[in-house]
């Protein structure tokens, strides 16, 4: 084995040089075809470049329309045109909205004659003016309600004497509304610390919202969903823990016969929530609060007009069934 291993060592030596002449001829062919492949490829990225660069040129040189100055010139001509059609436009949609944004006529003379005299965030100074806007308020905010067409329950009450349902003067059926948001409006406000918690299923602020049966938070579903339930249907426009909500859902219980009326479902109606005031509100507060009360009015006589248009008499007619939300300002 020795002998071997010598004996190859030996040839290795006196035949070195024919060794290293081919292995030396195929390193020197392997650089040069790496150094050859890195020279095409710098090569065909320089040409793509430039074939580009030249497309470019050749594209500008041949378009009578690049922006020289005559084109530059007609620019800013239409640009000028635009400018103007959106002033107009926006001139117009300022006169429209003063002449139909007007403050109600139900508020008292007194304030009236006052605000027409103040610019917006004007200080209204008399304490008096600015507890008459509180009473308006909330009485108008049930009107908000009718003008959606929202739906309430009504139900024929027992008489306890009798133990039937109770009628009217006339022995007519007498069917008396149980919605706390038309009877008792300033009970419903959403003033001071906010929204009251929930109780059950989702508490908090939207606690029980869509949860059929579930007894939610201050703007839940209530007892029933408020479309289908059969035994409270309507019950979306009493969601919530509120003590009035809370009876309401109790009187239904307890009558013998009840009715649906009105066309669109809302649960909670998010125009309760204007009033941010606990005794009466300040300037601001009136001017901020007047501006999305007109903003809400717009929205509730687009929901309206709709319904009207299809004809709609119940909630399966109507073209908007249900006001899940209605959000405006940094609410939405």
């Amino acid at each position: 084995m020795a002998k071997a291993k010598a004996s190859f060592i030996d040839n290795v030596k006196k035949y070195h040089f024919w060794i290293l002449c081919p292995t030396a001829i195929v390193l020197a062919l392997v650089i040069f075809y790496l150094a050859n492949n890195a020279k095409i490829k710098a090569y065909n990225d320089r040409k793509n470049a430039l074939d580009t660069l030249k497309k470019n040129v050749s594209t500008i040189s041949s378009d009578a329309q690049h922006p020289n100055p005559p084109i530059i010139e007609n620019i800013n001509a239409e640009t000028d045109i635009l400018r103007n059609d959106v002033y107009n436009a926006w001139v117009r949609m300022y006169r429209d909205q003063k002449e139909k944004n007007l403050w109600p006529s139900s508020l008292q003379r007194e304030f009236l004659d006052l605000v027409a005299t103040k610019k917006k965030f004007d200080n209204i100074e008399l304490p008096a003016y600015r507890e008459f806007y509180h009473l308006f308020i909330v009485k108008h905010l049930p009107e908000l309600l009718r003008m959606a067409e929202r739906r309430e329950v009504k139900i024929r009450r027992i008489d306890p004497k009798t133990q039937q349902p109770e009628v009217d003067e006339n022995g007519n059926d007498k069917w008396t509304p149980i919605d706390p948001f038309m009877e008792n409006p300033e009970g419903m406000l959403q003033t001071g610390t906010g929204l009251s918690g929930g109780s059950g299923t989702g508490g908090g602020v939207k606690g029980g919202g869509g949860i059929p049966g579930g007894m939610g938070g201050r703007s839940g579903g209530g007892m029933g969903d408020g479309m289908s339930s059969d035994i409270y249907s309507g019950g979306g426009a009493m969601g919530g823990i509120n003590s009035d909500v809370g009876a309401a859902m109790e009187e239904i219980r307890k009558s013998r016969d009840k009715k649906t009326f009105g066309v669109v479902d809302w649960p909670d109606p998010e125009v309760f929530g204007l009033v941010t005031w606990v005794q009466f509100p300040s300037s601001f507060e009136i001017w901020v609060t007047q501006e999305d009360l007109w903003v809400y009015e717009a929205l509730i006589r687009v929901i309206r007009n709709s319904n009207q248009a299809v004809g709609a008499t119940d909630n399966n007619t109507a073209a908007v069934k249900r006001i899940q939300s209605m959000l405006i300002g940094r609410n939405a």
